[in-house]
């Protein structure tokens, strides 16, 4: 199934080609038509550096830092939203504090 044809349906067997998928979009959106892990088949190889760093937007990579924080966050920060948690991480840990996955 190509991104394109895999757009609003999920499936528990997802066979995916990424060969002519060329942003990291395109890549969500066929990989997030899986219901489980298990039930993914990548045909072929793809392209790594769309969904790496070198390619990727200033926004995603600022989500993908959040998402990593918001990993790292322990039940004693207290928070109502995702900005507030990681605002009292980062200032329970530091501002300078990085997470060791972010690069």
């Amino acid at each position: 199934m190509t991104d394109f044809a895999s757009q609003e349906k999920t499936t528990p067997n997802n066979v995916v080609h990424l060969n002519d998928t060329n942003t990291h979009q395109g890549y969500y959106t066929a990989l997030s038509r899986s219901a489980i892990a298990a039930g993914t088949l990548i045909l072929q190889g793809f392209d790594t550096s769309i969904i790496s760093d070198k390619k990727c937007s200033g926004a995603l990579r600022q989500e993908f830092r959040d998402l990593e924080m918001l990993d790292n966050i322990t039940v004693t920060i207290v928070g109502d939203t995702r900005r507030s948690l990681i605002h009292s991480f980062r200032k329970h840990k530091s501002d300078s504090y990085i997470p060791h996955h972010v690069h």
